[in-house]
């Protein structure tokens, strides 16, 4: 059951337009859904649940795909759009819609993996990071991660959220290598003219 004071209504004032999606995000964590951003524009903002528009039509479903995919699109219609008032110098949902057409999936263990709903701590992604380029085992990795989270359930993103992000600090890693090894290269000869 979501609390009245997570439900968005209409009217509803925020001081900034961020805050209103957090709520939403908030909301549908609660509810069990999953959210995205649908349509910005100047004076307002669209969010909508994930399964928001229309599956592919059967005949370009029958084109064979580059990739297997599913999409999970519904046509719900569950959505809430937040417009700027300039006279107030505040934000507020101008129209809120909560009816979905498919299956919530309020339970935790469903709702932590949905793409609005992960979190990811900034120091236990570093301490992954670092654990990785010092060699670590990606499994000894995993079960560090088990532990500091209470176990795998527990965990607030997924074995493929932690190699993406392995994946990323590597990138950054050598990025720009030849430009470091080149700074390397001058501090060495400011201390030994001689270096070469």
């Amino acid at each position: 059951m979501v609390p009245d004071i997570c439900i968005p209504v209409e009217l509803m004032e925020f001081e900034d337009v961020e805050d209103a999606f957090q709520l939403y995000k908030d909301y549908a964590e609660l509810a069990g859904f999953d959210v995205r951003r649908y349509r910005k524009t100047k004076p307002s903002s669209w969010y909508v649940c994930n399964r928001e528009g229309q599956p592919p039509k059967k005949e370009e479903a029958a084109q064979e795909p580059k990739t297997q995919k599913t999409s999970f699109r519904t046509g719900c219609r569950a959505e809430v759009r937040v417009k700027y008032s300039k006279e107030k110098n505040v934000w507020y949902f101008d129209n809120v819609y909560l009816d979905h057409n498919h299956k919530l999936q309020p339970e935790a263990r469903m709702t932590t993996y949905m793409r609005a709903h992960k979190t990811r701590d900034e120091g236990i992604m570093n301490l992954l990071n670092i654990m990785s380029s010092s060699g670590v085992p990606h499994q000894v990795v995993v079960n560090v991660m088990a532990h500091l989270h209470g176990g795998r359930n527990n965990i607030t993103f997924k074995e493929k959220d932690m190699r993406n992000s392995k994946a990323d600090y590597a990138r950054k890693d050598i990025e720009n290598d030849a430009a470091k090894l080149l700074d390397q290269f001058n501090e060495w000869k400011n201390k030994n003219i001689e270096f070469y």
